[in-house]
């Protein structure tokens, strides 16, 4: 019986009678479409507004502009000199602030003050020998003769040439050279023709035309 029911409260149908629910009752039973789900979108699209947006701004109301009339009146009239420049009576004086303030200096010219008592000026010859001759001047030196160590004898014989790996490394001296195993490069031609058919040909075989 469906939990729904409005017969399950008790009293209940009797223990063995058919329940007599009318959900039981296909012919009495419809189904209820449930509502859909409410949609997110916007109930309205966008309108303009009615009243019209104010033009007025911040710099508008600050600078507001003059009347013409008003900009007439406050402009002055033209005013033109009757005379040219004129000219001052004498000369004018060329001195200014910076010529004033640095003067050039008025003072006698410093002399040359040269060295007394020197030599080079052609008072006998320059002397050859140099500081650096004199603190690096050649020492005495006697070359030593060769000659030879008693304790170290030299062998009456010329040494042998052989050395560690010649003597490791030594070439086998009548050994059999090793016998190539390397094939023939000649091609052998079979007695029965090749096949055609790979594995692609009668893999992918063209489907028969059919005759029209």
């Amino acid at each position: 019986m469906p939990s729904n029911c409005p017969q399950m409260q008790p009293p209940r149908c009797p223990a063995g009678d058919p329940c007599k629910c009318p959900c039981l009752n296909p012919e009495a039973v419809t189904y209820v479409q449930p509502l859909p789900p409410p949609s997110c979108a916007p109930k309205q699209v966008y309108r303009h507004p009615k009243i019209a947006v104010e033009g007025s701004t911040v710099y508008k109301h600050s600078y507001p502009g003059f009347p013409p009339e008003v900009a007439l009146l406050a402009k002055p009239d033209l005013c033109r000199p009757d005379q040219g420049p004129i000219k001052v009576p004498g000369v004018i004086d060329g001195h200014t602030t910076t010529t004033l303030s640095y003067q050039y200096p008025h003072g006698t010219r410093p002399q040359p003050c040269r060295p007394f008592g020197s030599n080079l000026m052609g008072r006998g010859p320059m002397q050859d020998a140099t500081t650096q001759k004199v603190d690096y001047c050649a020492k005495p030196y006697c070359r030593r003769e060769p000659f030879s160590d008693p304790r170290m004898p030299f062998p009456d014989t010329p040494m042998e040439g052989w050395t560690t790996t010649q003597m490791s490394y030594a070439h086998p001296q009548g050994a059999t050279a090793a016998q190539s195993m390397k094939p023939v490069a000649r091609v052998h031609k079979v007695p029965c023709p090749v096949d055609g058919l790979t594995t692609q040909k009668m893999s992918y075989v063209p489907p028969a035309v059919l005759p029209r």
